[in-house]
């Protein structure tokens, strides 16, 4: 049978306190940073931060959803100058102006010069 002295339960208690103190310290970090991300999306929206201690409560996070889904954002009814420059008036792009239409000169009744005679061909190159 299985013998256990004190020694090896003073040593599983210390592996299983360490154990759970990591697990707690992990838990903390995402417990900070569950509130940080919903607290930035809430105050992006325009509600208070303090909103986003709501996803801890039973069924809090569904009346969040709720609210978020359904509910006038403060942030959608503040003027939107403050976020944004003027736009500016648009101004059609300006094409080049064509030159003036200047008619050919009159043709004269002479007929036009024949065209020069083709180059003579090249002699073969010896080698």
């Amino acid at each position: 049978m299985y013998s256990t002295s004190s020694s090896d339960l003073d040593a599983l208690a210390s592996s299983l306190s360490v154990f759970f103190g990591c697990f707690a310290i992990i838990g903390l970090i995402m417990f900070a940073l569950y509130v940080w991300v919903f607290w930035r999306i809430l105050s992006k929206a325009g509600f208070s931060g303090w909103l986003s201690l709501l996803n801890f409560v039973p069924f809090g996070m569904l009346a969040l959803m709720l609210v978020l889904a359904f509910a006038k954002w403060p942030s959608q009814s503040a003027p939107q100058a403050a976020y944004y420059p003027a736009t500016p008036a648009y101004v059609p792009p300006t094409s080049p102006t064509p030159p003036a239409y200047q008619p050919s000169p009159v043709a004269s009744s002479t007929p036009p010069a024949p065209p020069a005679p083709p180059a003579p061909p090249m002699p073969p190159i010896e080698q």
